[in-house]
Parts: C-alpha cells; sequence; structure tokens
C-alpha cells in the first residue's frame, strides 16, 4: 500500500463506491448533500490546511481514501475515511489507519480527532485498536428522517502521553491516596516477590508510589516509571522513596534494566488500549527481564462486567480528606463498545468550586487473548491467580520470560 494526494480521477472513484445517503453520512458525515458528487469534495478541498489522501495497492488501483484537516494548536482531524466496497473485509482498514495516523504525526500533529457512527461497529473496532478513545462528545446527524448517533474520539501521540488527567493534574494527583487509603491488594505482590526470590523490580506505571516504597522499604531495587509527574513527585516524599529510581515516561524509557521482576498494580496493564501499545509494552517488559524473570499483573475478568457499577450513584461520595480539603467525588460511564469501557472521573473541590474531569478508556482482554499476546512476546504463562481484594473479579497473571 502507498500513501499519496488524490486527483480530481481519484475523487471521482471514490464517489462511485457510495451509492446512498446512508453510505454518505457513514463515510463523510453530514456536511454534503445528496446525490454526491465529484465537484462537492473537490470544492471541500479548498479549506485551509485539508488535503484528500488514497492509498493505492502496487497495481496503481485506488484502495482507499481519507481526508486529514490541520487543526490549531499541532491538532488534525481525520475523516471521509472510506474503503473500497469490494475490498472490506479484507484488512485494508487495518493497514490504512495506521499509515493516515502515521502520516499525520510526522507532520507535526500531536493530537488527532475524528468522528465515528455508533452503529458502525467494524469502524469503531478498527479506531479502538489504533488507540483512540471516546471523548464523551456526541453528535446526532440526521440521515433520511433518522437520528444518528456519531461519537468523538481522540488519540495523542503515544510518546506525549503524559497519564490520565487523574494522575498528572497535581491537585488530583495529590488526592489519589487519601482516597484510596487501603492499598492492601499490594501486599500479594510483595508476595509473589518474594516466592519468587526476585531481588530487583521494575514497578511500571507506579503511579504515587505506594508499592515502589513499600518494596524499597522489604530491601528490594526499585525502579519505578510512570508517565504522570504529578504521581511522580507524590511519590518521592514517601518513606523509603530516596531508595527507588524514579522515571517519567513508559516503560521502555526505564531500559536498560535487567531486573527479576516487573510488575503492574492496579488497572496499569488495562490503560494499553491499543494493540500496538500492548504488545509494544510486553516486548519493552521482555527486554527488562533477565532470563528466567517474571512479569506479574493483574486485569479485570471481562465476564464481571465491573463498569456497571461505575454509575454516578454508586460512586458519589462527599467528604473531608486529609490534606486536600472537602471534595465531592463520583464517575459517570462514557462509553461501552466489546472489549473497551470509558467512563469519566469527577472531583469538586468544595472549598473553591473547581471542578476537575478525568476521562479513561480501560480495555477488558479477554483470557485466551491475554495468553496469546503474552507467548508471542516471549513469556510462559505460569499461573493465574485470584486477586483477594476482588475475589472471582480479577486475574493475576504470573509469566516468566523465557
Amino acid at each position: 500500500m502507498r500513501l499519496r494526494p488524490a486527483n480530481a480521477d481519484d475523487v471521482a472513484t471514490v464517489v462511485g463506491w457510495i451509492d446512498s445517503e446512508a453510505a454518505m453520512v457513514q463515510w463523510s458525515g453530514p456536511g454534503f448533500a445528496w446525490p454526491l458528487t465529484t465537484d462537492q469534495v473537490l470544492a471541500r478541498q479548498e479549506d485551509p490546511g485539508a488535503v484528500l489522501l488514497v492509498a493505492e495497492d502496487a497495481g496503481g488501483e485506488v484502495q482507499a481514501l481519507a481526508r486529514v484537516t490541520e487543526r490549531p494548536e499541532r491538532a488534525a482531524r481525520i475523516g471521509w475515511v472510506v474503503v473500497d466496497p469490494a475490498r472490506r473485509g479484507s484488512g485494508i482498514g487495518r493497514v490504512f489507519l495506521p499509515a493516515i495516523i502515521d502520516a499525520c504525526f510526522a507532520t507535526g500533529a500531536e493530537r488527532l480527532n475524528l468522528g465515528v457512527l455508533r452503529h458502525n461497529t467494524a469502524a469503531r473496532r478498527l479506531y479502538h485498536r489504533n488507540g483512540f478513545t471516546p471523548t464523551g462528545e456526541v453528535t446526532h446527524p440526521m440521515v433520511a428522517g433518522q437520528t444518528w448517533d456519531c461519537i468523538e474520539m481522540a488519540l495523542t501521540r503515544p510518546d506525549l502521553i503524559a497519564g490520565d488527567p487523574e494522575f498528572s493534574h497535581p491537585r488530583l494527583a495529590a488526592a489519589y491516596d487519601p482516597l484510596d487509603p487501603d492499598r492492601s491488594d499490594l501486599n500479594l505482590y510483595l508476595g509473589i516477590a518474594r516466592e519468587l526470590a526476585a531481588r530487583s523490580v521494575l514497578d511500571v506505571g507506579c503511579g504515587t508510589g505506594t508499592f515502589g516504597s513499600l518494596l524499597a522499604g522489604a530491601g528490594f531495587a526499585v525502579t519505578g516509571v510512570d508517565p504522570a509527574s504529578a504521581s511522580l513527585e507524590v511519590a518521592r516524599r514517601k518513606p523509603h522513596a530516596d531508595a527507588v529510581r524514579w522515571v517519567l515516561g513508559q516503560a521502555a524509557d526505564a531500559l536498560p534494566l535487567q531486573v527479576d521482576l516487573v510488575t503492574m498494580t492496579a488497572n496499569v496493564a488495562q490503560v494499553f488500549v491499543s494493540d500496538a501499545s500492548w504488545v509494544a509494552l510486553l516486548d519493552a517488559c521482555r527486554r527488562a527481564l533477565r532470563p528466567g524473570g517474571h512479569l506479574v499483573f493483574e486485569t479485570r475478568d471481562p465476564s464481571r462486567r465491573a463498569w456497571e457499577a461505575w454509575t454516578r450513584e454508586a460512586s458519589f461520595w462527599s467528604g473531608d480528606v486529609p490534606g486536600v480539603g472537602a471534595v465531592t467525588t463520583w464517575n459517570e460511564l462514557v462509553d461501552v463498545f466489546e472489549q473497551w469501557v470509558t467512563f469519566r472521573w469527577t472531583m469538586r473541590f468544595d472549598d473553591d468550586g473547581e471542578v476537575l474531569t478525568s476521562t479513561s478508556t480501560l480495555r477488558f482482554r479477554p483470557m485466551d487473548e491475554l495468553h496469546t499476546t503474552l507467548i508471542a512476546a516471549g513469556f510462559a504463562v505460569v499461573d493465574v491467580r485470584d486477586a483477594p481484594d476482588r475475589p472471582g473479579a480479577e486475574w493475576v497473571f504470573v509469566a516468566r520470560a523465557d
């Protein structure tokens, strides 16, 4: 597949793929009038910063088209994503979309946006697998008298991800530990570290450093890595923190390293929502381990549908938080699609009225997918255990680096 700017003949070919008003809106949004014409599409190319890109095969035949529009503040919008109907289902999109993403980031964009219709499950799956997550914004185009839902999604350039606001905003990071003071769930990981006779540990997604400090206090050599600088500032103030090597960034930023154990506690393993980011994470963990070392992480069993309790009514809490003041917090579901669950955490600081929100997406991978990806990354699954703090609802994987 080769990307190149589209010409008028390419546009005419693509317009010929659109056989109904519904198909027109599905691939382009509500901005055109039916019946669609080549002139309409070409006229829109006069928009500042807009470019049409097509993918062609080795024989020069057009396979797909997308429109990319530059936006302020190093952002870009991807739209008009359409694949030749004769080639749909053949995997063209799995190659075309990453190529478009790479082309956008190569021109300096740092954030990409797009809209996708709620009922277009194939497109939604493709966008999720490539790291796009819902923002919570939904529009409602009208098509032939029917109202459709269009979900806004966004993707940040991977090297710029600084963690969810819950962990990267200084005020939210400071409130994180007081709102969840019982971290007895970490005793399981401390026990596994001792059981495996580990001496050195890399804690990926270390957050505010509770587990890293616990390990250091127990005599382990610890490296903690996290993309949220505000969380690491909290971590550095904890007991035994001076014995921990704190790294700002992703797992690969802690390399080169050779440790006995890599850990990912809480929801860390589930924040890697794209296929590529999960593969890259496992690769970085594998490279950080000495031969025979272990990776231990937890992830929720999707069959238990934990997100059904993530409602405002079930999560609403108001009270005094030590060191923070009077706060009110709650969660709300934003979107649930197949393996991906998006929710928004809101905190209101009652003393001054400031309201801060954090929108996050977690991926609930099934057991067989986790096994397959671990084996492909060079791990052998040694055990899958129950998490004592969420019995029957969570898996704790113990995998050995072969």
